[in-house]
């Protein structure tokens, strides 16, 4: 099996207390049949158990807590939107004007009663690192702090200090300075960047000056959780004021499923106090003729009130209109698509019939893409497994990694992924990483791929076209071998005749590399330089071969 690029978020969910989360009884096997209902994937099924795949834009189920939500739906268990009882609390946190250049949103509750054991902790603990890494964008837009509330003395003080204060960082055991966190610590060397810019750095204080937290880098040792602590602070702070509301949500839920007794925070900024957190329903209106369209179906205005119900959305009418109850925690719902989505979802997609639409005329493919299979069917014929990788990829892999100079690039702007940055230019990089993630797997490894490949001369004329690259990958590869893969695919293919002309290109071994021609210049072929395959981490020689499919195709 060849392995992608992406890697989905996954948790590990005990059957047994995934069933005393459920409001009725179900057996293993249902549960095992219904988990995918939910949009889920079930990864590993053993006997004590599940490994569940979700989607990021889903950190509502990143615990057993909220897939159980879920499946408390879908049963038919506990149906419509959750209700959640926010205790007024007095507890403030007061907020200095000097954060807003730097990290300007906090939010905070209080969570009493927590009855904590380890896998609820390692729930907590693999929740919190979710978000960071989802919507978080590894702790920038936010990072989170839990802490045993008991040690802490109100009003708290998010504030700004230089980098010669010291605190004692979470199990160090010893003060540290700001600048030594940075240097010597982990989490301090991988976080600094969000951060480092700066000159003042913000930090949580309590009313006897003991730090709470630095955030987004660690927590103070102080307020460390462990199995016996039984009453939570949680502060989230960051630079975007809805994604740190969210955060908060998810974990509000987390907390009052746990059978928690939540507490409200003051937030004191300079222009006013803020309760959080606030878990206030969103009201949308339902498309009812466009979910029917969609789907396919003629659903009625109670039809719909009970598929939504299943998918904890409670559905009223109002002047003829359908509005629907959106829980806070599920932010990810922002369009009529999602709403129809959801609609499907409580419908059931194993109720749905495949139906042909009838036509007076019979589709065909394209000449182009005829050719491209015909391409596939070769190279699986000459034992090459196909790969498909994203038209987005980072500029170091890009670029830095294989010697290129960086070109005029099709950039995104303000992406959201640090490795989906620009549109590549070549395929041959995205292959080397999917080589890169099955160095482990048995060699010989043949991997091929068509793709598209974007480039522009300036910014208002950007181009694309197809590519074709594939690599082979063992102990013995060589220029010879991949040129006769090259030769055999396009002579029986296309009875196209290509020749190699020597020139070196900093991808390749100098001397053992070519461009390729049939007519024209189409391509590049050779053994992969070695310092360019440790920059990938690979260990085994590397031939490929990239080609432009314009004039063949």
């Amino acid at each position: 099996m060849v392995k992608g690029v992406a890697i989905m978020p996954v948790i590990n969910s005990y059957i047994n207390q995934l069933k005393s989360i459920l409001k009725g009884e179900i057996t293993t096997e249902e549960l095992i049949e219904k988990i995918p209902y939910l949009g889920l994937d079930l990864e590993e099924v053993n006997s004590e158990y599940f490994t569940i795949e979700y989607n990021p834009n889903r950190p509502d189920y990143s615990t057993d807590y909220g897939v159980g939500r879920g499946l408390n739906g879908i049963l038919e268990f506990e149906i419509g939107t959750p209700k959640y009882n926010i205790n007024i609390g007095k507890s403030e946190v007061k907020v200095n004007p000097k954060l807003n250049k730097i990290r300007p949103y906090i939010s905070s509750l209080i969570a009493r009663n927590i009855q904590l054991d380890e896998e609820k902790i390692r729930q907590m603990i693999s929740m919190q690192e979710d978000l960071h890494n989802g919507i978080g964008r590894k702790r920038k837009k936010i990072a989170i702090g839990i802490h045993n509330l008991d040690v802490i003395k109100f009003p708290l003080s998010y504030t700004t200090v230089d980098k010669q204060f010291q605190f004692c960082p979470l199990d160090l055991h010893k003060a540290l300075t700001i600048q030594e966190i940075f240097d010597t610590t982990e989490t301090g060397k991988k976080y600094r960047w969000i951060i480092d810019e700066f000159n003042e750095y913000p930090i949580i204080l309590d009313s006897n000056n003991e730090v709470i937290s630095f955030p987004p880098i660690i927590n103070g040792d102080l307020t460390r959780v462990t199995s016996k602590t039984k009453n939570l602070f949680v502060d989230i702070t960051g630079i975007d004021k809805e994604c740190v509301n969210n955060a908060l949500a998810i974990l509000t839920t987390f907390f009052y499923d746990c059978g928690g007794y939540i507490e409200s925070v003051n937030i004191g900024y300079e222009n006013g106090v803020v309760i959080t957190p606030d878990l206030k329903e969103k009201k949308v209106e339902i498309n009812l003729d466009l979910a029917n369209k969609l789907l396919g179906l003629k659903l009625s205005k109670n039809d719909v009130k009970k598929c939504l119900a299943k998918c904890r959305m409670s559905v009223y009418e109002e002047n003829e209109k359908l509005y629907a109850l959106i829980p806070r925690y599920r932010f990810d719902i922002i369009h009529d698509i999602d709403i129809v989505e959801e609609i499907a979802i409580g419908y059931g997609i194993y109720n749905m019939t495949v139906n042909v639409p009838k036509s007076d005329q019979v589709g065909s493919l394209n000449s182009q893409n005829i050719k491209v299979g015909l391409l596939r069917d070769t190279l699986v014929g000459l034992g090459l497994i196909e790969v498909m990788n994203f038209a987005l990829i980072d500029e170091v892999n890009l670029y830095n990694k294989v010697n290129r100079k960086q070109v005029t690039n099709i950039k995104v702007k303000n992406s959201k992924s640090n490795s989906q940055q620009v549109l590549r230019d070549m395929l041959l990089p995205s292959l080397l990483i999917n080589v890169h993630n099955n160095k482990h797997q048995s060699y010989p490894q043949k991997i091929f791929e068509i793709g598209k490949i974007f480039t522009k001369k300036d910014v208002k004329n950007p181009t694309e076209e197809y590519h074709l690259a594939f690599a082979i990958i063992h102990a013995k590869s060589s220029y010879a071998e991949i040129k006769s893969y090259l030769t055999a695919l396009l002579s029986n293919t296309f009875n196209i005749v290509c020749k190699t002309q020597p020139e070196n290109f900093p991808l390749f071994i100098q001397g053992r590399s070519a461009k390729i021609i049939a007519e024209n210049n189409i391509g590049v072929i050779g053994e992969v330089n070695p310092e360019i395959l440790e920059n990938f981490q690979i260990k085994t020689p590397v031939s490929a071969v990239e080609i432009s499919l314009k004039s063949i195709i």
